[in-house]
């Protein structure tokens, strides 16, 4: 499926826009070149049309005048002026004749015999042509000429016109085409208005939703291909943020719940202490208050530990280490520990290079080892293994202790969770290592899982190589 972004989909639309109005723009300039080229061609043909009549009506006066300049003194310089500027004429008539579109050939074949004949006459020496003869021959000239003015005129006139209904055609045209770039312009500019605006508004009203502390609707972002992918890290926050809320709400409950069993046990001493003052009775109550005091810093300590790890593992700083020498610098630390119990503790990781958050996997190792030493047996072994694949490290470890009953497996994550299964080590842990482990899991975008092998207890780690 394709996906545009915001910024593909605002160069496509600008560049539709641009297309449209420069198509307008580019076909008016074209549109104008063309019209002052054919008027400036049209002027220039009218002019030279003009002037072409203008001098053919200026030889027909000339030749009027020779003919009778000859027919009265009979010299031969005014017949040659004659023949001059008959030739003269013709060159104007051939020129005349170029014009193709203008129909006046009959008219000028028509002044052609009309001239010939005259001249005809005039060399024919047997022949007396009278000034009326003369007269009635340039009176058809003239009667020619005008016809000829007139329909050079008339067509300039019915051209002229053309070209001014032409020019108010593409006009319209040019109007038309520049008002469906104008709508189609601001319809693109409403539908990627629209197509940017909805996403923004949706991401929007989804931050304020969480800001107010609902993280129940689910964020759904439609749009360009950036939008969505914001859409979807929002929706990944509100998914973190309702789990850190649910969270907070269990740590909350599991402290009131945990917190209130010691504090009850300490204000029934008190009240024994007050009731029965006698020495017999004030050793027992005191080991009563001594021990619930005890209760309480360690879960007050375990809250402060979990919530500064927590508050830590986010700064995180990544670092190539060898497996096998980064697990086994997790078993040395705890070593004290194991030897305690006599446990052994075995290392199964390949000999790779990985980047890890080595401060909050070491937490993580730390807490899987102190939870397995607590409830191995005496003389029992651990086993903690690592694979690794191209993008995910997975850590595993192993005990031979009790495990976990099916209604433990439930809340073994939960803070201050005490399972059915208690260690027989004097020195109680506070219950929220394994906690611990899943919010440091969590946070570098990773999973926890406890998985039932049927021996012993077996917890599952998955980190991904780059966050």
């Amino acid at each position: 499926m394709l996906r545009i972004s915001s910024r593909q989909t605002m160069v496509v639309w600008f560049t539709l826009i641009l297309v449209l109005l420069g198509g307008t723009v580019v076909q008016s300039w074209q549109l104008l070149e063309r019209m002052v080229t054919q008027s400036r061609d049209s002027n220039e043909q009218s002019v030279h049309l003009s002037a072409t009549l203008q001098e053919l009506g200026e030889r027909n006066t000339d030749l009027e005048r020779s003919a009778r300049q000859y027919l009265l003194v009979r010299q031969e310089a005014f017949r040659a002026s004659f023949d001059a500027t008959l030739n003269q004429s013709v060159d104007l008539i051939q020129q005349l004749e170029a014009y193709e579109d203008i129909p006046l050939r009959p008219m000028l074949e028509e002044w052609r015999n009309a001239t010939q004949e005259l001249a005809t006459s005039l060399k024919d020496p047997g022949a007396e042509p009278t000034p009326l003869i003369v007269q009635v021959q340039f009176s058809r000239l003239t009667d020619l000429y005008n016809r000829i003015r007139q329909t050079c005129q008339q067509w300039t006139d019915v051209h002229n016109q053309r070209q001014l209904t032409e020019l108010e055609g593409k006009q319209m045209q040019l109007k038309l085409q520049f008002l469906f770039a104008l709508v189609v312009s601001i319809v693109v500019a409403i539908i990627l208005g629209w197509w940017l605006i909805r996403p923004l508004r949706q991401m929007e009203q989804a931050i304020t939703l969480m800001g107010r502390g609902y993280f129940d609707d689910k964020v759904s972002v439609h749009g360009p291909a950036d939008m969505q992918h914001l859409g979807t890290r929002l929706e990944w926050l509100r998914q973190r943020l309702a789990s850190l809320e649910n969270d907070r709400k269990t740590v909350f409950r599991h402290i009131s719940q945990e917190l209130k069993m010691p504090i009850v046990a300490v204000r029934e001493a008190c009240a024994l202490f007050a009731e029965n003052t006698t020495p017999e009775n004030q050793e027992s109550i005191l080991d009563i208050l001594r021990h619930n005091a005890d209760i309480l810093m360690k879960q007050l300590e375990g809250l402060t530990r979990m919530t500064t790890q927590v508050f830590e593992a986010r700064r995180q700083q990544r670092h190539s280490v060898s497996l096998p020498q980064f697990l086994q610098l997790a078993v040395d630390a705890l070593s004290e520990q194991s030897q305690r119990k006599n446990i052994k503790i075995r290392i199964e990781a390949p000999g790779a290079h990985v980047p890890l958050d080595t401060e909050n996997v070491g937490a993580i190792l730390a807490a899987l080892l102190q939870n397995a030493i607590a409830f191995s047996p005496q003389d029992g072994e651990i086993t903690l293994s690592a694979t690794t694949d191209e993008d995910k490290l997975r850590l595993e470890c192993k005990d031979q202790g009790a495990g976990v009953t099916p209604e433990d497996a439930e809340h073994i994550f939960d803070p201050f969770y005490q399972g059915t299964f208690q260690t027989a080590d004097e020195r109680q842990g506070s219950g929220v290592g394994l906690t611990i482990v899943r919010e440091l899991t969590c946070i570098m975008g990773g999973n926890v899982q406890y998985i039932n092998n049927g021996a012993g207890a077996c917890f599952c780690v998955d980190l991904p190589h780059e966050n």
